[in-house]
Order: C-alpha cells, then structure tokens, then sequence
C-alpha cells in the first residue's frame, strides 16, 4: 500500500471515531458522569466544535485525494509524453546499426584463416564512417523507464545495457585499428561476436516499437529466434557459418556469447 493510501485510510478511521464519539456524547448527555462533563458545556453538547472538526477532516481528505490524483495524472501525462518520442529515437538507432552492419560485414569479408590482418582491417575501418549512437538515445530511455511498468522497464534497461557494451567493444576496437601502427590481430570468433551485440540490439529495439504500435503496454521477451531473424535482416543470415547460427540459436540474454565447444 503506498503512502497517500495509508493517509486516506488514518484519515477516514479518524473521520469514524470522531462520529463514533458524537453518538457515545448524545447517549451519556442524558446522565450523570465524568465522561459527560468532558463533552457538555452548561448541559449542551458541543456540536459546532465537532461538526467544525469533523469538516476538517472531510476536507483534508479530499486535499490529500485530489492531490494524489494530480500526481498520478501527471505521471500519466509524462510517460505518455516520453513514449511518444520513442519511435523517433528507435528510428534512429536502427540506423546505428545499419551502420555497424556495414563494417561488420566488410571486416567479416577480409577474414582469413580465423582472423583479420590488422593492416587490411584498418584499410576497412578508415573507408567505413563510424557510427554515432543518437544523441538523446540514453536520454528518451532512462524516461521512459522512469513512467514505464516493470516488465517494458526491464526489457528497456536490457536494451541500454547492451548498447553500453556494444558501444565500449566498438570504440576499443576502432581506437586499437585506428592507431598509426595497428597491431591488434582480430579474430572471426571477436566478428561473430560484435555481430550478435548488433543482432541483439537490432531485436530489442524490434521489440519495443512493436509494443509502441499496440494497444497493449507490453513487450515480447526477446528469444533466441528473434536473434535469428535479426541476423536474416541484417545480412548475417548464412549457413555457411554454422558457428555464428549454432551462438544465435545458444544465445541468452544472461550469458556472453562463446563459440560452442
């Protein structure tokens, strides 16, 4: 029970005692005892100051409602607000992502022998404009995962998760290939994996602008098939690399992925 509740409820058994007792007065005015010279004055009973009290109350507990009420319609008000612009921000980050797929795939192209020449590598990073995640991507999420009930919050912050460590591994990479003498030697199973991170978040962000196309405010769990056709739409889909389908079809959303033994 929230806390306005339990005032509501303090304030509503106040409102009963405070009755139970004019009726209590109204019996033992009629006799003779302590109780009765507490709550007469020259043989009447005190009704302007229990009616004035019992009017304040009335009227505290209708403040407190209509106070309660306004918050929860501004709450309303901000997280419909916040998920209005969600659509435009996944937009944005699908775009993201296309631009990851481009170097990835290219990269996966120069693949020789389990790895990629640093050299060869940096010729492909240095032609391939690096992507930007969307300014107010981290932004529009933490929003709406302030308004937004726990299940969608916690498929949001999975999201954002995976986007921080996407983005880290991207720009460590990127960093290493960049450098005037690269020398960081990258291997198909490190490909596969920076391609399911963008699988993932490819999944994800579907997820979530399915939900804000519904009448429900629910979201799909994301499951290793969604990561399939994630990899389909991306251009990842292969057959010929039993590897990479054999992690999609292991994936799960608590476990790194690794090259099945």
């Amino acid at each position: 029970m929230k806390s306005n509740d339990w005032v509501l409820l303090g304030a509503g058994l106040t409102m009963g005692a405070i009755v139970g007792l004019v009726f209590g007065a109204a019996v033992v005015s009629s006799c003779e005892s302590p109780l009765a010279s507490l709550l007469l004055k020259d043989g009447r009973l005190q009704w302007e100051t229990l009616v004035g009290g019992i009017m304040a109350l009335v009227a505290a507990s209708a403040t407190v409602w209509t106070m309660k009420w306004q918050t929860e319609d501004q709450r309303r008000r901000r997280g419909r607000a916040a998920l209005s612009v969600l659509p435009l921000m996944l937009s944005e980050l699908f775009d993201y992502v296309t631009s990851c797929t481009e170097g990835l795939l290219q990269l996966r192209a120069c693949d020789a022998g389990g790895r990629c020449d640093p050299t060869t590598a940096r010729n492909v990073v240095i032609k391939w404009q690096r992507p930007r995640l969307p300014e107010n991507c981290a932004g529009v999420l933490k929003e709406c995962i302030e308004f937004a009930d726990v299940p969608v919050a916690g498929e949001m912050i999975a999201l954002l998760s995976k986007l921080q460590i996407q983005h880290a591994r991207f720009n460590s990479t990127y960093a290493a290939l960049m450098s005037e003498s690269p020398s960081m030697m990258i291997l198909t199973q490190n490909i596969r994996t920076y391609i399911l991170d963008i699988a993932e978040i490819h999944a994800r962000a579907t997820m979530l602008l399915r939900m804000t196309r519904s009448v429900k405010d629910t979201v799909e769990e994301v499951m290793p098939r969604d990561i399939r056709t994630a990899l389909m739409h991306l251009l990842f889909f292969d057959d010929s690399d039993k590897i990479l389908m054999d992690m999609a079809d292991r994936w799960s959303p608590t476990t790194e992925p690794s090259t099945p033994s």
